[in-house]
């Protein structure tokens, strides 16, 4: 049993850390607010955009496009995968880790030669030993912007476009609420009506566009998977700082609980050395006596 000093010590470090962790947890609420009015401005953006494409393939489509080349089951698939690059988090990084493993792993994924990149640390240094890594991305994943996925759009298109690969995807967790994401699996490339899932027109019902349909699917199917990335990459922000503020909110609230116990074992020993010492005074006493 600890000595009331090495109680006092132990009470003093948790202290110390705790203040830390409630630090952690404001700094994350404060980068979580901002984070998630930009998500709802991309996810937005993102939603307007992919319903425009998909009505444009349900009502013109298909086009004579390189985002449209479907050789059917892809063989060669390209996954970017979306992780921060921080870890305090609780298991926001390692879900997604799960998620590719199991789609790897996926009957229908069977004899497909997978290649990856990675936006995030954590994500790359939990897999890079096990897949094929074509490009890590780092530092994208702390500062979502929109250069940053051009950046990661760009090879994905010189990719796509010179047939390294025939289908990309992008895994990453989808958030839904400040404490509430969830891992998924977006395929963004060849650009298909039913993966845009949202309701198009009936090929009856034509649209009138300036320019023509074709040249405006051009112009949006780019922009697109720009957004798509970016979508992944503020959902990634905003997710990492909501499950960060939850980690270090249950952290606290465990080592006050810690701290509360250390005081009372502190107490209870200092108590049993003041009786033991009183206990020697009055023998001392009474053995004078006699």
């Amino acid at each position: 049993m600890p000595n009331l000093a090495g109680y006092n010590r132990q009470i003093a470090n948790l202290r110390k850390t705790t203040r830390i962790m409630q630090t952690m947890r404001m700094v994350a609420a404060s980068k979580l607010y901002r984070a998630v009015e930009q998500q709802r401005r991309i996810a937005d953006l993102t939603g307007r955009t992919s319903r425009a494409v998909a009505r444009l393939l349900t009502c013109h489509g298909p086009f004579d496009h390189p985002y449209q080349r479907d050789s059917g089951q892809p063989h060669r698939p390209h996954v970017v995968v979306f992780s921060s690059d921080r870890g305090l988090c609780g298991s926001f990084n390692a879900n997604v880790v799960r998620h590719v493993q199991a789609m790897m792993a996926a009957p229908l994924r069977r004899g497909q030669q997978f290649a990856f990149s990675f936006c995030g640390s954590r994500a790359y240094r939990a897999l890079r030993s096990r897949v094929q890594t074509v490009r890590h991305y780092d530092g994208l994943a702390a500062r979502p912007a929109m250069e940053a996925a051009g950046t990661v759009a760009a090879d994905i298109e010189q990719g796509f476009r010179s047939g390294e690969f025939d289908a990309v995807y992008l895994a990453y967790n989808r958030f839904e609420g400040t404490l509430a994401h969830r891992p998924s699996l977006l395929h963004v490339l060849p650009i298909d009506a039913d993966d845009l899932a949202v309701p198009g027109c009936g090929p009856a019902s034509p649209l009138l566009t300036e320019p023509g349909p074709e040249a405006l699917f051009r112009r949006l199917a780019p922009l697109l998977l720009r957004l798509d990335v970016l979508c992944a990459l503020v959902d990634t922000h905003a997710g990492e700082n909501g499950a960060r503020m939850a980690a270090m909110d249950s952290a606290v609230t465990n080592a006050r609980h810690l701290t509360d116990r250390l005081v009372l074992q502190r107490n209870r020993a200092r108590q049993a050395l003041i009786t033991t010492e009183l206990t020697e005074i009055v023998a001392g006493a009474e053995a004078l006596h006699t």
